[in-house]
């Protein structure tokens, strides 16, 4: 059993495998989670939210050597800590794990799911080879409700926007893009978005586990980006398989940058998770029945497209531009990296929604950091969960790069880029790389 560190602060750890039954066999390990909120206790939002941890396993039947695949789970305990649930998903790709504590840390021993094996077409439990890798990503659920889209008619009316470009208030199942069915993800639906930008870290794992040799020839890695505005993700043979992709200096939580339309996808899908919607998009970073202009608010920031010392990027908390604060150099800063509770000299501070740069949802780096892959209003196909594969749904249901764009600006961007409604790269129909633009996944339901 391997563990791994995803986003900033969720762990998992002490896995074991007992209690055979007929066609299942039990996985459990142990969760802690840092920093939460439960149900109305996000002390910036109005609507109810819940912070929660996406969980799913992997499994190889040949070692660290792979290929690994995505197990069905079929059953599920929460654990030995009273305060956490857990709950199960139809499609049987992961669970989601709540803590009803306020803004604290939480723990739980004997998280428990049972894969079912002969789901997945395996008609005996292995005696021997089988490996699981417990994965986690921290997520917000975001109920059903009203919000303003377009809020400040800011937007522009092209590639089939909702609303026209005009300030538009989304208030049923029905208010979707044009030609769109009324299960679209239109924002106004519920549904979970991850809490930060995928990290470094976090894609090294899916790379480890897509191509455990490390093959210079994978569909989702390039080794000429290493080192290029804050991306430090690197590939050596000689290294264990399983552990060939790996981060230098201690970089992990720096938001992954350099990922196009099919590395994000592919990221998406493998996790059992979908792209969002630019509706989405805008819910999450504005509310229910809010017409701020940023994520946290109207305050505007100042513009720091350079910023060459490091005593600079630490200051780059009060800009929201961001930049690789390891370094001092341009590139991405850690995901969540302005939520510390220290400000630059390390004394303790409490920060305002202005100050954190997160949305009322406490959904951190809608505005700022990395530009987010997103399916724009043009896209009328309903986007399905992920099957746990890289092997994407079929377009249309995911479209290609087409119908996909960006939101949210970047840290090399002018403050304007960062509003909520702004739609200039909505329609970015580009399937290439590029140095500020990563990806948050989202779910149905």
């Amino acid at each position: 059993m391997t563990s791994s560190l995803f986003a900033s602060n969720l762990k998992i750890s002490s896995g074991n495998v007992s209690n055979f039954y007929a066609g299942s066999t039990e996985i459990s390990f142990t969760v802690s989670q840092e920093n939460t909120f439960s149900t109305n206790t996000y002390i910036y939002s109005s609507d109810p939210v819940k912070d929660c941890a996406w969980i799913f396993v992997k499994y190889s039947l040949n070692g660290d050597s792979g290929p690994w695949n995505h197990c069905t789970i079929t059953g599920t305990s929460a654990g030995d800590d009273a305060s956490t649930t857990i709950q199960s998903v139809s499609d049987n790709k992961g669970v989601f794990l709540f803590s009803n504590g306020n803004n604290s840390s939480w723990k739980s021993n004997y998280v428990k799911v049972q894969w079912n094996f002969v789901a997945d077409g395996i008609g005996t439990f292995p005696s021997s080879g089988v490996k699981f890798k417990v994965m986690g990503i921290e997520m917000v659920y975001i109920s059903t409700g009203t919000f303003l889209y377009n809020a400040g008619s800011i937007a522009d009316s092209t590639i089939n926007n909702f609303g026209g470009g005009s300030q538009v208030t989304v208030g049923s199942i029905t208010d979707v893009p044009a030609g769109c069915a009324n299960d679209w993800p239109n924002g106004y639906r519920a549904f979970y978005l991850a809490k930060y930008e995928i990290s470094q870290k976090q894609y090294v794992d899916f790379l480890n586990a897509v191509d455990p040799y490390g093959t210079t020839g994978t569909a989702y890695y390039d080794s000429v980006r290493y080192n290029l505005y804050g991306y430090y993700v690197q590939s050596d043979n000689s290294r264990p398989i399983g552990d060939r992709y790996y981060i230098a200096s201690e970089r992990d939580t720096l938001g992954c940058n350099w990922l196009s339309w099919s590395d994000a996808t592919a990221y998406a899908s493998w996790s059992g998770l979908r792209p969002m919607t630019e509706m989405e998009f805008e819910r999450a970073g504005r509310g229910r029945n809010n017409a701020n202009i940023y994520p946290w608010g109207n305050t505007d920031p100042l513009n720091v497209n350079s910023v060459d010392t490091k005593s600079e990027a630490e200051k780059c908390w009060l800009y929201y531009a961001n930049c690789d604060q390891f370094s001092g150099s341009n590139g991405p800063t850690s995901v969540g990296h302005y939520l510390s509770g220290l400000n630059i000299s390390g004394a303790p501070q409490v920060r305002t929604a202005a100050q954190t740069g997160a949305s009322p949802y406490g959904i951190v780096d809608l505005g700022g950091n990395l530009w987010e892959h997103i399916i724009n209003c043009q896209s009328i196909a309903t986007p399905t969960n992920g099957n746990g594969t890289t092997t994407i749904p079929d377009v249309p249901v995911w479209p290609s790069y087409i119908s996909a764009g960006l939101r949210g600006g970047a840290w090399d961007d002018a403050p304007t880029r960062m509003r909520v409604s702004d739609r200039e790269n909505a329609g970015w129909a580009e399937e290439i790389r590029a140095a500020s633009v990563g990806f948050r996944p989202a779910r149905t339901p």
